[in-house]
């Protein structure tokens, strides 16, 4: 009989549903917020709650609502791609290091209702192929970008100018560019289906210089499960969006 397959060749499996697992982690006294997705944590060692509200990446404000009292320090993730992080306390900008690709720590006695606001700033930026650093993605923020060519087949990598990048509303990742001469709507790289689309480019001139960010928040209503973690979608349906959240869900989580 042959033997089970290594782990080096078994098939990778997708389970979006595992995301909850990572959303918090915890000790004896800190609670580590890693992923940025509507949720409620209820940390029950502490008699403390966690309700997490965003419309990320769409929006770059994360707000979390804190239930109980108690010292213990909350850390945020702040991703290596953002620069000019803010951490606000109940309305109020907090001097704390926000270094990209660390922890933001806000260490104190809570009070029941405390609510602490984070705030990411999104850029557009590009991201080199390893063997040829004129081809390029582009990304804004933490959403790779892919261009929409519909039925169109293309021969090579178009070339992007990178200063006529826009982004063409506040409340969803479409944007604008112009590549090839003509215009090409862009999108998140996770949405591309059903049509052609281009995520590696040939670069052209430099990207526009500022860039207007939308802060955007969302209430989300979480209910409190026995289970350990309980998924749940407002649309009411299935969602076929890899970034769950952004089909209308929420997250449900206890530790003990």
């Amino acid at each position: 009989m042959p033997s089970p397959p290594t782990r080096e060749n078994s098939f990778p499996v997708e389970t979006n549903t595992k995301y909850a697992d990572s959303i918090y982690a915890y000790d004896t006294s800190s609670v580590y917020v890693n992923l940025f997705i509507p949720s409620k944590l209820t940390w029950a060692a502490r008699n403390v709650t966690i309700t997490q509200t965003t419309a990320y990446p769409a929006g770059d404000t994360i707000t979390l609502t804190v239930s109980g009292t108690g010292t213990w320090a909350l850390r945020v993730r702040i991703p290596g791609w953002t620069t000019g992080a803010e951490v606000s306390l109940n309305g109020v900008k907090q001097s704390i290091t926000l270094t990209p690709g660390t922890y933001g720590v806000l260490s104190r006695a809570w009070a029941s209702g405390d609510v602490v606001t984070v705030r990411l700033p999104m850029w557009f930026r590009t991201i080199a192929a390893n063997d040829n650093a004129n081809l390029v993605a582009v990304a804004f923020g933490p959403t790779i970008l892919s261009g929409n060519y519909g039925s169109t087949t293309l021969s090579a990598a178009p070339t992007l100018t990178l200063s006529t990048l826009k982004r063409t509303s506040t409340t969803a990742l479409t944007f604008t560019a112009t590549a090839g001469g003509s215009t090409v709507n862009l999108a998140p790289f996770y949405d591309a289906q059903g049509f052609n689309y281009v995520v590696y480019w040939t670069k052209s001139g430099s990207l526009p210089a500022t860039t207007t960010t939308t802060t955007t928040t969302t209430t989300t209503t979480t209910t409190t499960n026995t289970t350990t973690t309980t998924n749940t979608s407002s649309s009411g349906g299935s969602c076929t969006s890899p970034q769950w959240a952004q089909c209308g869900g929420s997250v449900s989580l206890v530790v003990r």
